[in-house]
């Protein structure tokens, strides 16, 4: 009973912060956020972020991962380089063949990273001063904020813009589960892929 009242009172007192948008949820630190109900609402600030994490969910890779496929090829032209046997050399260049191809692989699934960064850039935390801006240490805490709760099944921060952006597939409890279990396949075969393709001496 009191933690009904202490509940419905935060969300109260959530309600009652003028110049943000529209309360939205608390997260699981009590924490009170704001968003929007639709794209045209957003600040352009959050616009152009919005825009820039959905070039990476139509490459169908996060930008970390591609920078670890980027960093993994490096390291194997260096090995290419310096191989003093043409067998060394040689598995060298085959793991940057096998690099380049992961690199190019596409799913239609929307990454996890990209998921969880377009629900931090379309909503305000109440520790954000100005909600027209984006704060990069506060952006990053909400992205690992919603990762954790999302990775321990609780999506509290699927708002009506981010189920404008992405759809019912990615935003509804049912599908939450499966949505879980292929992101995590997903990132257990590119883990596999870069652990195979490691260079000798990292291995």
């Amino acid at each position: 009973m009191i933690r009904r009242i202490a509940a419905r009172l935060l969300t109260y007192l959530a309600k009652q912060k003028p110049g943000r948008p529209p309360f939205a949820f608390h997260d699981n630190k009590g924490r009170a956020y704001y968003a929007w109900g639709d794209f045209s609402e957003l600040p352009r600030l959050r616009r152009l972020e919005v825009d820039t994490v959905m070039l990476w969910v139509d490459a169908g890779r996060p930008r970390k991962a591609v920078e670890e496929i980027g960093d993994a090829i490096r390291a194997q032209a260096e090995a290419a380089a310096g191989a003093k046997q043409q067998g060394e050399r040689s598995k060298a260049l085959a793991a940057i063949a096998a690099l380049s191809q992961e690199l190019l692989m596409r799913t239609s699934l929307v990454p996890e990273e990209c998921y969880y960064a377009l629900a931090a850039a379309t909503c305000v935390r109440e520790d954000e001063s100005d909600p027209a801006v984006i704060d990069p240490a506060i952006h990053q805490d909400k992205i690992d904020t919603f990762r954790l709760a999302g990775r321990a099944g609780h999506a509290f921060f699927t708002t009506p813009i981010l189920k404008a952006t992405l759809g019912v597939v990615y935003t509804t409890e049912s599908n939450w589960k499966r949505l879980l279990m292929e992101w995590a396949r997903e990132q257990a075969r590119h883990e596999a892929a870069l652990k195979v393709c490691a260079p000798a001496s990292a291995q």
